[in-house]
């Protein structure tokens, strides 16, 4: 097949936004198709889950970042009348549900997270909600 009126073999990798032109040539038949290619913006190292479930089951017992190319500078957890429940001083940054070393109930809590995100090199915040179970 062509692309651009180059040809190619049968798989090609595409790594700029642009047009492109795909022919393909059956028979001697051509047939052509044009397509716009857009690149998102991958840049984020970070993740975390919505929900988890410390019982000391093993599963799901802590709340964390998770990824890659980051580097995490503080975690708080705050209940909803924005009392702070859970800020470490350092690594490694995982929630155990509790606070003062006594279990919370299960609810909605308001998670903070930053860090330094190696991918842009740019310190950066991330918030959300995050629901603990019993």
């Amino acid at each position: 097949f062509y692309l651009n009126n180059e040809w190619q073999d049968s798989v090609f990798n595409l790594t700029d936004a642009g047009i492109y032109t795909i022919s393909v040539e059956v028979e001697s038949c051509l047939f052509s198709k044009q397509f716009t290619l857009e690149i998102e913006d991958c840049n984020i190292p970070i993740y975390f889950g919505n929900s988890f479930s410390p019982n000391d089951d093993g599963i799901n017992d802590l709340f964390f970042p998770q990824g890659q190319d980051f580097e995490g500078r503080t975690l708080q957890i705050f209940d909803r009348w924005g009392g702070l429940l859970y800020q470490p001083k350092e690594a490694p940054f995982a929630w155990d549900g509790t606070f003062n070393g006594q279990p919370l109930n299960t609810g909605v809590y308001i998670m903070t997270f930053t860090y330094f995100n190696r991918l842009n090199w740019e310190e950066e915040v991330v918030s959300g909600e995050v629901l603990l179970l019993r």
